[in-house]
């Protein structure tokens, strides 16, 4: 009877700790990804850096075929160089025909953006970047240059219909659980104290980081592997 007793108690208490929400250790990185266009460089890239605002650097070597991963501490504004043997050439983001932005902030953990290709430029080009924008953005992807068809794709650099250089700035964030609410992120803020200098060599990726890399890790720490509330 007393063997009975004390499965039965066994039982509820496996249940009950079932239904709690189980603690998880919060997310603290999140992944900055591309493929460096090797062939493109005067010289051969042999990493890529991203140091933040407090001077720490981190460094990862550029792999045989060109990829890189860099896990960045959330809570931080990154600035990103291609390091090559006898120079450092500025990873730059377009976010207007004449900006060329150097900084993101990490704002989550769990939150990753691919660059895509990242291609070096001597210099930008003499009237800057087409910068193909999401549909719902406020700025129209006609604005950069005018009496473009507003279907324009930017394609290994270049714009489909004139081969005008551009930067695609429509880079959503992935979560490596849940999804980003990218409906929420603000805009980027007009900081030209952190723009590169347009007549000195760079590197553009595919696509653009997004102005904050957030959205992923809101509910970190938590998740509930009991039965639905509702049941």
């Amino acid at each position: 009877m007393k063997r009975s007793f004390a499965l039965v108690l066994s039982s509820i208490a496996l249940v009950g700790a079932c239904s709690k929400s189980v603690s998880l250790p919060a997310d603290t990185t999140s992944s900055i990804r591309g493929t460096v266009s090797v062939a493109s460089f005067p010289s051969a890239p042999s990493a890529v850096e991203a140091s933040d605002e407090r001077g720490v650097v981190v460094r990862v070597p550029i792999a045989a075929n060109g990829a890189f991963v860099l896990d960045l501490a959330k809570l931080h504004s990154y600035r990103f160089v291609v390091v090559l043997a006898s120079a450092r050439e500025p990873l730059v983001f377009p976010r207007a025909p004449a900006r060329l932005d150097t900084t993101i902030r990490v704002s989550s953990g769990a939150a990753s953006v691919d660059l895509g290709v990242l291609r070096h430029l001597s210099a930008a080009p003499p009237d800057g970047f087409f910068v193909v924008t999401p549909p719902n953005a406020s700025t129209p992807k006609a604005a950069r240059l005018e009496g473009e068809a507003s279907d324009d794709e930017c394609v290994d650099g270049k714009l489909t219909s004139t081969g005008a250089a551009c930067a695609d700035d429509d880079t959503l964030v992935s979560c490596d659980r849940g999804a980003s609410n990218v409906d929420d992120q603000e805009a980027p803020a007009d900081d030209t104290g952190s723009d590169a200098d347009p007549t000195q060599p760079m590197v553009v990726g595919d696509r653009n980081a997004p102005d904050d890399v957030g959205g992923c890790d809101e509910g970190d720490g938590e998740t509930n592997d009991g039965a639905d509330p509702a049941d």
